[in-house]
Order: C-alpha cells, then structure tokens, then sequence
C-alpha cells in the first residue's frame, strides 16, 4: 500500500484506484446505509422490478440450414438454404412485472379506420337489401357521431399519456420485490 493510502481514508475514492465517483467522496463516507425492509415478512432483501424485469428477457439469434431432395416433373433437384431468425424469450415473472406503456396514437386511428369502414360495409348491405325510399339518417348520424366519439377517444389517450402514464411508471419504477415472499412494496428512495 502507498504511503499516501495510508494516511488518507479517502484513498479509495482517488482516481489511480480505478474508481470514479461523481459525489464528493466525504459525502459517500458519510452516508448512512438505507435498507429497505418488506412490509409483510420485514426481509431486507428486495430487488428493484426494473432489474427484475430486465434479468427475465432475454435476445434470442438461431441460425439453420435446410437440405432437401425434391422430385418433380424436371427430374430431381437438391434445395439448401439457410434461415436466421431472432426473438425475445421472456420468463413468467417478468412478464408478471411489465413496465406500464403508452397507448399509441396509430393504433386509435387504425381501430378508427376499421370501424369506419365496417359501419360503411354494413349501410351498404343493409341499404341494398332494403326497398326504395331508402334513410339516410344513419348516414347524418354516423358523419355526426364518429368525429365525435374519435375527439372524445383521443382525449382519453392524451389524458393517459400525459397524466395517468407518468404516475403509473413512477410508481413501477419505484417498486420492490421480495426475494424472500414475492410481496412487491413501493419505496421511495
């Protein structure tokens, strides 16, 4: 040990030990050890649900050759290839603790769009079955109703996004698991 290891206690903290720290390394000395207890079995043994989450997926890349022997009307033929394929394998309880997600803006328009043009299909059917004079009224309903209820389902998604999402991925992001009973506790750190 170097001499001026020695007498420093903070020589832990210097730069040739091969450690950077970006508080003040007084400070770090005089933190005091915060332990997170479980509320139902007091286990002082939790891990972050993030970190949980994160340690159940997993990237999958598999490589495979295909070799075979085909007869046809052109006499026999040898096929090869070759196939990569990638994937993410996910464990029970990681997918238990998903991160809460966003609802997307493309997916509203889309459902939108394919009830816009189901209601179109069955007005047609419907219309074509019937006898002459024929109402147009659900027709005024529908050009009336649907800008309507797509403004009030896009308020909803905004109001979501924008207020309920945030809080939920607090609250995930600040959730515990006991390793011990499983129980998951929120601490604010």
């Amino acid at each position: 040990m170097s001499l001026a290891a020695q007498r420093s206690p903070l020589a832990k903290f210097a730069v040739g030990a091969g450690i950077l720290y970006r508080a003040n390394p007084l400070d770090v000395l005089a933190r005091e050890d915060v332990e997170f207890e479980c509320q139902k079995c007091g286990s002082t043994d939790l891990k972050k649900v993030s970190l949980v989450y994160q340690d159940g997926l997993s990237k999958t890349k598999s490589r495979s050759r295909h070799f075979g022997f085909l007869l046809g009307t052109a006499g026999p033929a040898i096929v090869t290839g070759r196939s990569i394929r990638y994937g993410t394998q996910q464990s029970v309880l990681s997918r238990s603790l998903n991160p809460p997600a966003k609802w997307s803006y493309a997916r509203l328009v889309a459902r939108f769009f394919v009830i816009s043009c189901f209601a179109l299909f069955a007005y047609i059917v419907f219309v074509s079955a019937s006898n002459p004079p024929v109402s147009t009224l659900p027709v005024k309903l529908y050009v009336f109703l649907a800008p309507v209820a797509f403004l009030v389902c896009l308020a909803v998604l905004v109001r979501h996004n924008r207020f309920v999402y945030p809080r939920q991925y607090a609250q995930w992001d600040h959730s515990f698991l006991c390793q011990r009973c499983g129980t998951l506790s929120i601490h604010n750190s």
